[in-house]
């Protein structure tokens, strides 16, 4: 099967671990309800990050939203909040100082609008993070890594990017990438030019792969963006 480019269109499929998740939990008795047949605009999630071993609350840890541009930081006690827009089941991203995963959860934002998530992590949990040590959906003026190809717009799962050496990512929507596509997109299929600078998040939820875990369409790694280029009808030619 061929795009309006004559590009071939492919399936392609990631394992997808999911680890260190405590049960959850109520929300202290704060979790509300919609009425029969409504769903919630917004939601809240929130929790204590904890040593697997000691049960020590643990501060810095960072919580990453699957394929986000942002994320939000443990506080001194090991607690952390963030808001959602819409429902549905998201994937998050607990890690601390470095790119090590230390836990994936999956969360089912459906009718309860208050959420309440305990995460258990283990590793190095001592030391204090640097300036050095990135956030995990950090970029700057430093991230100058180029993408130069094609975005294709998909009213299931909002789309992907492919480059011109044909591999793929996904676009950073909260980026003035992000703006400039959802501008453009008009129709299922429809392709745009673009290029911009930036860096690749990887989110190393394939390093380990496990028997019977896999992620149907999985779109690349997010391409965060600092800098956009270009972004216009495709032409002939423009990978040439």
């Amino acid at each position: 099967m061929r795009d309006s480019l004559g590009r071939t269109m492919s399936l392609h499929r990631v394992v997808v671990l999911l680890i260190g998740l405590w049960p959850p939990s109520e929300a202290g008795g704060q979790a509300t309800l919609t009425p029969v047949g409504g769903l919630p605009e917004s939601y809240v999630l929130r929790g204590t990050i904890r040593d697997t071993s000691t049960g020590v609350p643990v501060s810095e840890a960072r919580i990453w939203p699957y394929l986000r541009g942002w994320g939000v930081i443990s506080d001194k006690e090991g607690n952390y909040e963030l808001r959602w827009r819409g429902p549905g089941v998201e994937t998050f991203i607990v890690r601390r100082c470095d790119e090590r995963n230390l836990a994936t959860v999956s969360v089912d934002f459906l009718r309860d609008s208050v959420l309440q998530r305990d995460i258990a992590i283990a590793g190095s949990l001592n030391r204090e993070c640097t300036s050095g040590d990135r956030l995990p959906w950090a970029v700057d003026g430093r991230d100058t890594t180029r993408f130069t190809g094609h975005y294709t717009y998909s009213w299931e799962g909002g789309g992907r990017l492919e480059a011109c050496d044909g591999t793929r990512y996904s676009p950073d929507w909260d980026s003035a990438l992000g703006q400039k596509l959802r501008q453009r997109q008009k129709r299922d299929g429809q392709v745009s030019f673009v290029r911009f600078r930036g860096r690749i998040a990887q989110d190393h939820l394939a390093d380990k792969l496990r028997p019977g875990f896999v992620h149907v369409n999985y779109p690349g790694p997010l391409f965060l963006v600092h800098t956009v280029e270009e972004v216009r009808p495709p032409r002939r030619g423009d990978c040439g």
